[in-house]
């Protein structure tokens, strides 16, 4: 970027801003973050994209146009709608377990649909929640287990809960069906202190608390 691209901005906003909070998009840089991921993707590859709070229309149909995906994923219950009635053929993982009310009262408000969606399901308890709903709809839900990698911010914890889950799933096969599993990957920042050693095994390498990791080079 060019040394006085921040000062521009800053004076566009003292110009043209009205004083409260506002978000700026530089949309050519944008278009450019899209065509540099799109040269680096493999052609049978089709990203999902990741829909936060700021949820923009017309940023996800850029994005999804120049991708070549429909693929979302979702973490608030209102976007699901807005992308239904906006992506025909999609296809949308939530990126959190929903309350069982709040499914109820989505399938209420929408009724039924051809939209692909794999609800994220963490513990027994929520898919016998899940369950029960399917059946009183008469309908069948995907559903996508969350797994612990060991990071502990949710899904489950060992075999014991996963095997129970996927007999549940198996014993009511006509409203329950397994789509996937999920995991957050690890973030670098917060993995413990490691040693990791160069070719000649003599000079650790130590690090802790950087988000970048330099590796040594293998013959």
């Amino acid at each position: 970027m060019q040394p006085n691209y921040f000062q521009q901005l800053t004076q566009d906003l003292k110009q043209q801003g009205t004083g409260t909070p506002q978000l700026i998009l530089d949309v050519k840089t944008y278009q450019y973050n899209l065509d540099y991921v799109q040269s680096k993707l493999p052609t049978q590859l089709k990203p999902r994209l990741v829909v936060k709070s700021l949820a923009n229309m017309q940023l996800l149909k850029l994005a999804s146009e120049k991708l070549n995906t429909q693929r979302f994923m979702l973490f608030h219950l209102p976007h699901l709608a807005e992308i239904i009635q906006a992506f025909e053929q999609a296809d949308i993982l939530l990126g959190k377990s929903m309350p069982i009310r709040a499914v109820e009262l989505f399938y209420q408000s929408n009724g039924q649909h051809d939209i692909y969606i794999q609800w994220l399901i963490d513990d027994l308890g929520r898919l016998q929640q899940y369950l029960q709903l399917a059946q009183q709809l008469d309908i069948s839900l995907n559903v996508n287990i969350e797994i612990d990698v060991g990071l502990h911010r949710g899904g489950v914890q060992n075999s014991q809960q996963f095997v129970a889950l996927l007999k549940l799933i198996q014993q009511h096969s006509k409203h329950l069906k397994l789509s996937g599993l999920m995991g957050y990957d690890a973030h670098v920042a917060k993995l413990p202190k490691i040693t990791l050693y160069t070719t000649n095994f003599t000079e650790p390498l130590s690090y802790q608390g950087s988000a970048f990791l330099k590796l040594p080079k293998f013959p």
